[in-house]
């Protein structure tokens, strides 16, 4: 019988190899412009057709959350975390709670996202927190997201909607009517400009789209190659 006799090294030379590993980067997703007008649709319907005082603070809050969520971009954490007492009013100012706790204020620019705002606090019946459950307590994150697949349930949408892509769509839209990026990474309350970033890449494939399916040259007769 023969003995294996093997070397034992004190350090590996694979230390010495320098390896990155780079993960595909999950560009985020946005809501189709349609699906947009469909859930907005269905909110305002379902608020001039409360016939009670509950489903009508239901529906006021459900029309308020969406449309705060669309027109500054806020996190849904940040939104459920929202109390009456971080709103200015005269100002028009909000103010954010973000991660790390890190505090930002946005501007409330749209009127009809305001008047929601005032609206909804009086039938809230002075509680601190803004946005209610069916019970007056805060209002989960998970109430959000179930309100969301309900809408997609009801109108056959073929897109998993989630809170999250609101925030998506915010940024994607400000780019595209091209707000400067730094302004953009201010209101989403990224500490970093690399993590805001991630929306010029989505732009530049809506440009690839737009080029390749509405070019003006696409209007015109081809070549045919062919025949050269």
């Amino acid at each position: 019988m023969y003995l294996e006799y093997r070397e034992v090294i004190e350090f590996s030379p694979l230390k010495k190899i320098r390896t990155k590993i780079k993960e595909p980067k999950v560009l985020p997703k946005i809501i189709q412009k349609e699906y947009l007008e469909i859930i907005f649709q269905w909110l305002v319907v379902n608020l001039e057709s409360a016939n009670t005082e509950y489903k009508k603070r239901i529906a006021l809050r459900n029309l308020t959350i969406i449309e705060l969520l669309f027109s500054t971009g806020i996190r849904i954490s940040e939104l459920c975390h929202l109390k009456v007492e971080d709103i200015n009013f005269q100002e028009r100012l909000l103010k954010i709670f973000g991660k790390g706790s890190k505090e930002r204020i946005i501007y409330i620019g749209n009127d009809d996202v305001m008047n929601l705002l005032k609206l909804l606090i009086k039938y809230n019946k002075n509680n601190k927190y803004l946005f209610l459950n069916k019970f007056n307590k805060q209002l989960s994150e998970q109430s959000v997201r179930i309100l969301l697949t309900t809408i997609e349930k009801e109108k056959g949408l073929s897109t998993h909607i989630t809170p999250h892509m609101f925030r998506h769509t915010f940024a994607t839209t400000l780019l595209e009517k091209e707000v400067d990026i730094r302004y953009i990474q201010n209101i989403l309350g990224h500490s970093s400009i690399s993590t805001t970033q991630i929306y010029t890449h989505v732009n530049s494939l809506k440009q690839k789209e737009i080029l390749t399916n509405k070019n003006p040259m696409n209007d015109y007769k081809e070549i045919n190659w062919k025949s050269i």
